[in-house]
């Protein structure tokens, strides 16, 4: 008994050492970037949006949408297993996160090749004892997380809140897809909710700025 055990034992930390041998960790993997801008050139090629490039807070950036989408189509792709997109994603003014009607929910998402990868919400309210709309982002919506949860840093709103010094917060959003198509189709779009404003686009909006899509071989 005691030698089928060993051999056992043996066989089962052979066939473990061989499948982590041959399963290399996701990020020790090099990637491969296959389309990038920071929009300060102009090239909207391979974009469908009826949003414009505009200058925010001395960055170029593609804005200001509400109700709104971004559609960026890749194709003749290398060979790949993955891809990641990364994004600097600015949600301005009065977004009211998880909140209800006539607030919200102020939803956003991004979209590759049909499947929903982010469906979540944000916040730029103030959370006080009595009064706090929450936010999901870095969550899936309808998860309760507070206001302004992983931005990297605050800006001046762009319309109804330019004068605020909080009224944009600025995330860099990464994503890691699995894919293989040699061809992608992302979506980012919102949904947004402000039945009580006559301008809704400057009571909320958003812009996009330095996208980066990359393969992972």
């Amino acid at each position: 008994m005691k030698l089928i055990k060993s051999q056992v034992f043996t066989a089962l930390s052979l066939l473990i050492a061989f499948a982590t041998a041959c399963t290399p960790a996701l990020d020790a993997e090099e990637a491969v970037i296959v389309y990038q801008s920071d929009f300060a050139a102009g090239d909207l090629s391979n974009i469908s949006t009826t949003a414009s490039i505009i200058s925010f807070g001395g960055q170029a950036m593609l804005g200001t949408l509400n109700n709104e989408s971004i559609t960026l189509s890749l194709s003749d792709m290398p060979k790949h297993r993955f891809v990641e997109v990364s994004l600097d994603l600015y949600v301005h003014d009065s977004w009211d996160g998880n909140a209800q009607s006539p607030d919200g929910p102020d939803v956003w998402e991004m979209i590759a090749d049909d499947t929903s990868v982010l469906h979540t919400t944000f916040s730029n309210t103030p959370c006080e004892p009595t009064y706090c709309f929450k936010q999901s982002f870095p969550d899936p919506f309808p998860t309760p997380n507070d206001p302004r949860t992983g931005q990297n840093t605050a800006l001046n709103g762009f319309c109804h809140l330019s004068q605020n010094n909080n009224g944009t917060a600025l995330y860099t959003i990464k994503r890691i897809i699995r894919h293989t198509k040699d061809d992608l189709r992302l979506v980012l779009r919102d949904q947004l909710v402000q039945t009580n404003t006559p301008d809704p686009k400057c009571d909320e909006s958003w812009s996009l700025g330095n996208i980066r899509i990359s393969i992972l071989p």
